[in-house]
């Protein structure tokens, strides 16, 4: 093995290690909402909630919370009820705040989570529910939060894990696009650069709680990488 091949195969590691911290994060994030659609939560069949934000990662001795923010569109005062149901290993634990808000104001509200709230062992699974006042409907979204049994927090675990997995795969790509035998490799690092661009894709889903895009990005990473190892069989 040369020196350039040896180099070559650290810098595929390298992207490798990071492709696989980004999907890592997508399909626990994909998962743990998932989880929270078929759980046991009253359905109102209103408009999805698109502000609704939740933690993608916790671990089980820390709290932190969840959060919608609601926006007065009416050219009059308005006075909604906004309900969170929050999932405990028993009973559901149901919070009702009643707002009142100015035409044009906006408001986010908050709800804490905690280890007494994680179900299924390794999920925290949230609602949260606007009951209608005219002219706004009802709206209504749930987001599950994984577990993940480790020290520290949550946000450092996501946050790394997206950092390191950017890193990884731009610098990895980067390094073999400068040592690319342009007619042997243009395929590879084209295939390489298509399956960095779904995973950030899929870092859009997670921070929006979009669990079917996340299904489709965890799908579409999964055909490339067979379609990929069969062309290089074929080679």
């Amino acid at each position: 093995m040369n020196k350039q091949t040896s180099k070559t195969h650290i810098y595929m590691a390298l992207y490798i290690f990071g492709a696989f911290l980004g999907l890592l994060l997508i399909f626990l994030s994909t998962w743990a909402d998932l989880e929270s659609s078929f759980y046991g939560f009253d359905r109102t069949g209103g408009s999805p909630f698109t502000t609704l934000r939740c933690p993608v990662i916790m671990t089980p001795t820390e709290t932190s919370s969840f959060s919608v923010r609601v926006t007065n569109t009416a050219d009059r005062r308005i006075a909604p009820s906004l309900i969170a149901d929050i999932s405990t290993p028993l009973v559901m634990n149901a919070s009702t705040e009643n707002l009142t808000l100015e035409p044009g104001e906006s408001r986010r509200v908050s709800w804490a989570v905690g280890p007494e709230n994680i179900d299924l062992k390794r999920f925290i699974f949230a609602r949260a529910w606007l009951h209608a006042a005219y002219p706004l409907p009802d709206r209504e979204s749930t987001c599950g939060i994984y577990i993940l049994f480790l020290p520290g927090k949550g946000i450092y675990y996501t946050w790394g894990a997206v950092l390191l997995s950017i890193f990884g795969m731009g610098y990895g790509l980067y390094m073999m696009r400068r040592e690319e035998n342009p007619e042997k490799d243009n395929d590879v690092i084209s295939r390489l650069t298509l399956l960095a661009a779904i995973v950030l894709i899929g870092f859009v889903f997670v921070y929006t709680g979009f669990w079917l895009g996340g299904i489709l990005i965890l799908v579409l990473a999964f055909l490339l990488v067979v379609i990929s190892i069969g062309y290089s069989f074929k080679q």
